[in-house]
Parts: structure tokens; C-alpha cells; sequence
């Protein structure tokens, strides 16, 4: 009469894998996986940014060329290259104040809708009071009012009642408030993110609430 003997694996022994190659060959499909992956997310980012930036590139050699060379061809290259377009623009009067204008309004928009968000968003992210949800679907419906709705209404406040017309606050004001409810709605989880730890410690450290 045979006898089997089993060996049991006491405490600190490692098991061995039964399929010898099985743990390599799992890892190898895991990567695998992640490598397909990765290409597929490669190419799709290579089309994103080839359909981005190929109407700049068109545009920006397009300036290269003269009209009867984009009538001929239009998907074709300069030849020759003509720098009288772009000398005409740099060196015209009316594209550095056009250019002033532009950086002027873009930094005063940038700085209100910031601003008046991040003080928004705060008591939204931070209080608790009654009506704190309501008051950030508020907010929230803001985004679906279309701005072109407000036209008339817009040129007639700035015209008329305020009297910034022709001025950069007569631009960047509007264009401020009809960002600040996207501006609330990303600042808001930000803000509610950030630990309360970090603010107790804040005011330990004799911070106030404007200063945190």
C-alpha cells in the first residue's frame, strides 16, 4: 500500500506559480494592453492637433503668398515667398493699436471674471447655508443664456445708461459676465477640494478668511 505525502507551505514560504511563465505571461498581456492603448490615444491626439493647427498653418503661409498664387494653387506652398503682406501689417499704423486694444480687454476680462469668480465661488464652496445650492444652479443656468440674446440690450447699457462705449470696460465688462458662471462652476469644486485642515491651521496661524 503506497503513501502520498503533501507539503504544506508554512509561514513566510512563497507559493510558486503552477504555470511555469504564467505570471510573465500575464504581465506581458497587461503592458500589451496598455501599449495598444497608448498608440491608439497617441494617434488620436496626433489627428486633434493636425486638425487644430493645420488652418493656422494654412493661414500663416497663405500670408506668404499673392493673391494670383492662391487662386492658381491654393493648397500649394509660396513660391516665391512674399514678405510685402506681412511688412504692409507690421508697419501699418492701425495693427499695433488694434493689438493694444486686443492685450488691454484680454487682460481686464481675465482679471474681473477671476477676481468676481473666485469671490463668488468661495462662500459656495466653503459656507454652509441654506441656500447654497439653489443659488449655484443659478449659476449654473447662467451658462445656458446665449450671449447673442443680450446684444441690444448690452449696447444700450454701455452706450447709454453707463457710458463706456468706445472704451476697453465697454468690451471686457460684458465679455466678464458672461464667463463668470463657467468660472464659478470650475473654481467651485477647486475651492471645496482644498482641506479643511489646511484653512483651520491658516487661521491658527492668524489668517482671515480674505487672507486664506
Amino acid at each position: 500500500m503506497s503513501s502520498t505525502t503533501s507539503t504544506v507551505p508554512t509561514v513566510g514560504e512563497s507559493v510558486s506559480d503552477p504555470v511555469p511563465g504564467g505570471g510573465r505571461q500575464r504581465r506581458r498581456r497587461r503592458d500589451g494592453g496598455r501599449g495598444e492603448g497608448g498608440i491608439l490615444v497617441f494617434l488620436v491626439a496626433l489627428l486633434v492637433v493636425a486638425l487644430t493647427l493645420g488652418p493656422v498653418l494654412y493661414a500663416v503661409l497663405g500670408g506668404f503668398r499673392t493673391n494670383a498664387q492662391l487662386a492658381a494653387d491654393p493648397a500649394g506652398l509660396p513660391d516665391p515667398w512674399v514678405f510685402d503682406n506681412y511688412r504692409s501689417v507690421l508697419l501699418g499704423s492701425t495693427f499695433w493699436t488694434y493689438l493694444v486694444n486686443s492685450v488691454a480687454v484680454a487682460v481686464i476680462t481675465t482679471v474681473v471674471t477671476v477676481v468676481c469668480g473666485l469671490m463668488a465661488a468661495y462662500p459656495l464652496a466653503r459656507y454652509q447655508f441654506r441656500w447654497r445650492e439653489p443659488l449655484f444652479m443659478v449659476f449654473v443656468v447662467g451658462l445656458l443664456f446665449p450671449a447673442t440674446v443680450a446684444i441690444i440690450p448690452l449696447f444700450i447699457l454701455v452706450t447709454q445708461d453707463l457710458d463706456i462705449g468706445n472704451t476697453w470696460w465697454g468690451v471686457a465688462l460684458p465679455q466678464a459676465a458672461f464667463a463668470l458662471p463657467m468660472t464659478i462652476v470650475i473654481l467651485r469644486p477647486f475651492l471645496m477640494a482644498i482641506p479643511h485642515e489646511v484653512e483651520e491651521a491658516a487661521m491658527i496661524d492668524g489668517a482671515s478668511r480674505l487672507q486664506f
